[in-house]
């Protein structure tokens, strides 16, 4: 089933029922609902993607996290119904999120080394005319490395970053307890 750009156009009461009723007649929901536009008069309930995927797993549907579905909106997500232990969803969750760390970090990386080099360009040709022009190559370089930072800020502060962390936790409990026992 797919349900793009609806849910934001209802009440809170009435998305609660929609949601319920899709989730009676399919296994699989395609959902689009803008998490930005406050815009738009008839919006009424706009939510956080994460609010989306919160509902929709109380119903017993999850997202394909092996689906990209960015080609429609970056918000957009496949939900399917499955019957998911916790310890399945935070291996899920680590499946996508260990590797977006990892470019994160790598571009992070290779800003810096960009702004280093740069650095050191720009002070072997202070004297020479291009110096204003590497100056704002070097400020564009820095102000990128910044934006990938708050980036992935961003993305340790979320809330599916928090939901994420509280799913781990008792995992990591269990796993210790079961370590422990003779």
């Amino acid at each position: 089933m797919t349900c793009v750009e609806v849910l934001e156009h209802m009440s809170p009461a009435e998305t609660q029922l929609a949601i319920d009723n899709i989730c009676s007649v399919t296994d699989r929901v395609l959902l689009s609902s803008t998490p930005y536009d406050f815009d738009e008069p008839s919006h009424i309930n706009v939510r956080p993607v994460a609010t989306w995927a919160q509902w929709f797993a109380a119903r017993g549907f999850f997202r394909r996290t092996d689906l990209d579905t960015s080609y429609i909106t970056s918000w957009t997500i496949v939900f399917e119904r499955r019957p998911l232990t916790p310890a399945d969803v935070v291996y899920l969750y680590e499946l996508e999120q260990v590797p977006l760390r990892e470019e994160a970090a790598k571009k992070r990386s290779a800003l810096l080394d960009m702004e280093r080099r740069m650095s050191e360009v720009l002070a072997a040709r202070a004297d020479e005319p291009e110096r204003a022009e590497l100056a704002a190559r070097a400020a564009d370089a820095e102000a990128r490395a910044a934006a990938a930072e708050a980036r992935v800020a961003g993305l340790l502060s979320s809330r599916s970053w928090r939901i994420g962390q509280s799913l781990v936790q008792p995992v990591h409990r269990a796993a210790e307890t079961f370590r422990k026992k003779p």
